[in-house]
């Protein structure tokens, strides 16, 4: 499940996360439809009023920017709109001064290069901080890395930020299946408030490789303390301490 958050509960931390460019904003998102401009998530200098976000544009195209405010836009802009009560996966990669990018659903790029000097940050959120109107919120991430359209296109494809081979440079994960700080990743984020639960979109995780087949093994052999012979037509079969179900167990023979 994701998380409905807005001004009264959106999650934030008040410090930096990153030291400056290449960083990427990333995450699972699901706007309503109403004609506003929603922030996604973002840092910011709230003393000096400098913004590294990403936005849905409801107030105008409904498409997704990925922003570099300081006075002034600069603005990377997605080649489509989002479309509402729709989860999207959007990415924001702040690579350098003058080179910002945005990805929908691990494509629809748009780009832009007016320059922006780095600022440090002050703040780290995830949600609507601007008001009252939830957006709801997935899998947000910041990478102290400039995501390639490979990885946003994985990204988009369900694959977990810890799965990426780029997840050495993950500073912030925050899944948001049910609470915030699963699975713990970067500093502890709070909120004013609760947030109502929602759908969370399909996602795929890494694990260790799996095998359905049957082995056959030479001799008796040992597994916490238990010995195994050929005897029977069970003899061999084991299982995995704390094993749930036979997606866990490892079937063999023991062969004399």
């Amino acid at each position: 499940m994701g998380l409905a958050l807005n001004n009264a509960n959106y999650p934030s931390i008040a410090q930096g996360v990153v030291a400056g460019y290449p960083f990427t904003l990333c995450g699972w998102f699901r706007v309503p439809a109403v004609s506003l401009f929603l922030p996604l998530m973002g840092m910011n200098d709230t003393t000096a009023g400098v913004r590294y976000e990403l936005y849905y544009s409801g107030h105008t195209t409904g498409q997704i920017g990925a922003n570099a405010y300081d006075g002034g836009s600069a603005v990377a802009i997605s080649g489509v709109a989002a479309t509402p009560e729709t989860w999207f996966h959007a990415a924001g990669v702040f690579a350098s001064e003058t080179d910002r990018r945005v990805y929908l659903d691990g494509g629809n790029l748009g780009t832009n290069a007016t320059s922006r000097s780095w600022s440090g940050t002050n703040l780290l959120y995830a949600g609507n901080r601007n008001n009252s109107t939830a957006v709801d919120v997935a899998e947000a991430a910041v990478f102290a890395a400039a995501l390639s359209g490979a990885d946003a296109a994985a990204l988009a494809n369900g694959v977990s930020p810890l799965a990426l081979a780029r997840s050495h440079s993950l500073v912030v994960y925050q899944d948001l299946i049910t609470r915030l700080n699963r699975p713990g990743l970067g500093p502890t984020l709070s909120a004013a408030a609760g947030a109502s639960y929602v759908g969370h979109p399909r996602m795929l995780y890494g694990g260790p490789p799996q095998s359905a087949g049957r082995i056959r093994v030479p001799r008796p052999w040992r597994l916490g303390g238990l010995q195994f012979a050929a005897s029977g037509v069970t003899a061999g079969q084991t299982f995995v301490a704390g094993a749930a179900g036979d997606s866990q167990r490892t079937f063999g023979e023991v062969i004399s």
